[in-house]
């Protein structure tokens, strides 16, 4: 128990330490989270993930709680600055990449690390440098 608690503090500080919070950006970018294709899943507000994404200063582009399905006009609807592409549960991949940018061509399309964004327990202690890596390139 007294490991869990230390780890948890571990994330804390490194969540902390984060350059770039949401209370930094007056307008945070938007970004819709894909964990799903045919049919396109998003990852919705009141998410783990949404919560993630807060964290390093994003704007969920999805105002629909939990993991809805969305159409390809409704994501080119929503215009989002970035669109991340998980690799897990669906194995986005960078042809995807292409099909998404005739979908939404404003949007930059990442192929980002879903372990770092949705797995609780030990993986969220890499998270923060993952994040921190993340922002850099983006």
């Amino acid at each position: 128990q007294n490991n869990i608690k230390e780890q948890f503090s571990h994330f804390k500080l490194a969540v902390s330490a984060i350059s770039i919070h949401p209370e930094s950006r007056s307008h945070p970018p938007s970004v819709l989270y894909l964990i799903w294709r045919k049919p396109y899943i998003c990852a919705g507000n009141n998410t783990f993930i949404d919560h993630l994404l807060h964290i390093c200063g994003f704007k969920n582009s999805s105002a629909i709680p939990r993991y809805p399905q969305i159409t390809a006009e409704q994501i080119h609807k929503t215009n989002p600055s970035f669109i991340f592409l998980s690799s897990e549960p669906y194995p986005f991949r960078e042809k995807h990449i292409q099909e998404l940018r005739s979908i939404c061509p404003s949007a930059k399309v990442v192929l980002v690390d879903g372990e770092m964004f949705s797995w609780y327990g030990s993986r969220l202690l890499y998270a923060p440098s993952y994040f921190e890596r993340l922002l850099q390139n983006l």
